[in-house]
């Protein structure tokens, strides 16, 4: 950012090289979040341009049939993020790298504190299924993580079906740490499991304090289920990024050796689960008699299969025959699914 006058996007500041944030509005600055000064010939907006029609043209010819799925699972669990995508229906085709780049993050306006996104904070590490960690904005489609698997009561490996970030902005932030060293911070709530409860909990900033001294679930190895007390938790407001991932089917995975599942409600929990972690058969064979299942037939007009299997919609019956969630919720995902692909197609 040198050579000529530059200004932020957000809030129309005047910059100084070199910096990585507006020192008015705080929003982190890309080549794409400035702008050269408005009473200069153009050349270098006109540039831009040209640069950011190329970039929109690769990603257009990057695009797969997944990238649909991308977006329909990003927007089930309510969240909301920008990215281009192309229409398909087709179950074989669950999902492709997709490369969240700056011109995908949300606005940052950092005159409000966004309130809905529900993720953990740039840098978490992420366990593989080979046992390795990778920091989750590192994480691509394509690689395979470790996620625990209920019906099996042990970890397993599973297929990221989505990596999002919801972009650089002022959060409502919770550190956590455990008793055994181990940190985590969450943007605006997470979803651990506590063992004290035997069900996952959405820890938020406005809870947290709540389950200090609970255990919680934590990875040692995949024939383990280990545990770690948490001893504190600190609330506050902080500018960064917010991303998240979960397994296909699965939908947990372990964040900085804790294990977690996206907060949505109707999602999780809806078998109770053995001291193994396992669902509990009997229990669960009792339910799915009470409440039924789904079969695909009761959303094939709705949605594609990969996104039936991948986010178990044949238990959402046994969801909202507890009070989980209703009908409308999941119409509601549906609805935003359609609505975002529309406008990204």
């Amino acid at each position: 950012m040198s050579g000529e006058q530059l200004y932020c996007k957000v809030c129309g500041a005047r910059l100084t090289d070199p910096q990585c944030f507006c020192p008015s509005c705080g929003a982190k600055l890309e080549e794409s979040n400035t702008k050269s000064n408005p009473n200069s010939n153009g050349t270098s907006q006109n540039s831009n341009e040209s640069n950011n029609n190329a970039n929109g043209s690769n990603q257009n010819s990057n695009g797969s049939s997944g990238n649909t799925i991308v977006i329909v699972i990003l927007v089930i669990l309510g969240l909301v993020a920008f990215g281009q995508c192309s229409s398909s229906n087709d179950p074989d085709n669950w999902g492709a790298a997709y490369d969240w780049g700056p011109d995908h993050y949300w606005d940052t306006n950092s005159h409000s504190v966004k309130e809905k996104t529900k993720c953990v904070a740039r840098g978490t590490l992420i366990t593989m299924a080979d046992g390795t960690e990778k920091a989750i904005e590192d994480l691509k489609i394509t690689d395979k993580i470790l996620a625990f698997d209920h019906m099996l009561g042990e970890y397993v490996e599973a297929d990221p079906i989505a990596v999002y970030n919801h972009g650089y902005a002022l959060y409502h932030a919770v550190d956590l740490e455990f008793s055994d060293g181990k940190t985590l911070c969450v943007i605006e709530g997470h979803t651990l499991f506590d063992l004290d409860l035997m069900k996952y909990v959405e820890i938020t900033p406005d809870n947290c304090t709540d389950y200090i001294g609970h255990s919680f679930v934590k990875y040692s190895d995949k024939e383990t289920v280990d545990s770690s007390v948490l001893i504190s938790a600190n609330a506050y407001d902080k500018y960064d990024e917010a991303w998240g991932t979960w397994g296909f089917s699965k939908l947990s995975c372990v964040t900085n050796g804790i294990l977690s599942i996206p907060n949505a409600e109707g999602t999780y929990n809806y078998f109770m689960y053995d001291d193994d972690l396992k669902y509990n058969e009997e229990a669960m064979a009792s339910d799915i008699e009470k409440y039924g299942l789904y079969t695909y037939e009761d959303w094939a007009d709705l949605i594609p299969y990969s996104l039936f299997e991948g986010f178990n919609f044949q238990y959402f019956k046994v969801a909202i025959g507890k009070g989980l969630a209703n009908h409308e919720t999941y119409m509601d995902y549906i609805e935003l699914f359609y609505e975002l692909s529309n406008e990204y197609e």
